[in-house]
């Protein structure tokens, strides 16, 4: 009796399958390297355009990276936040989500975007945060280039 339980415990877990077996194809996908390069563009909350840049990510790997954004051309001269995201930024990869921290290793003072690859560019969001919480956000959308 006891012999057909753990014959029959055995064959369950060696038909189960971990993670790692899951074909490469239909794992998500996430195109940035170290050297990649977008063209981005920021909105408000309201989606008006604030500005756009050249987002460069100079290093990358498994769970971290950094980069710089360059903003070239500005619909809003000055909004909240916008002092601290043209320059050089810090990151680190939450899943499949990409988080940038502007300035790199600052506290209470920073704006945090968040992006995700959705194959043909990259879609999310940015949020303005001071010691009073999130004080201005909005979305963020960019293309390879």
């Amino acid at each position: 009796m006891y012999n057909k339980i753990f014959l029959l415990l055995s064959l369950i877990l060696l038909g189960c399958t971990s993670s790692s077996d899951v074909p490469k194809s239909t794992k998500t996908k996430n195109n940035v390297t170290a050297g990649s390069k977008y063209s981005i563009v920021i909105f408000d909350s309201l989606e008006n355009k604030l500005c756009e840049g050249t987002l460069f990510f100079d290093k990358y790997d498994a769970t971290s990276f950094s980069g710089n954004l360059k903003i070239d051309k500005k619909y809003v001269d000055v909004f909240k936040g916008s002092d601290l995201i043209n320059g050089r930024f810090a990151g680190n990869k939450i899943r499949e989500t990409l988080q940038l921290v502007f300035p790199p290793n600052a506290a209470d003072y920073n704006v945090y975007i968040n992006l995700n690859d959705n194959g043909s560019g990259i879609l999310g969001s940015w949020t303005f945060t001071t010691k009073k919480g999130n004080e201005n956000k909005g979305k963020v959308s960019g293309k390879k280039i």
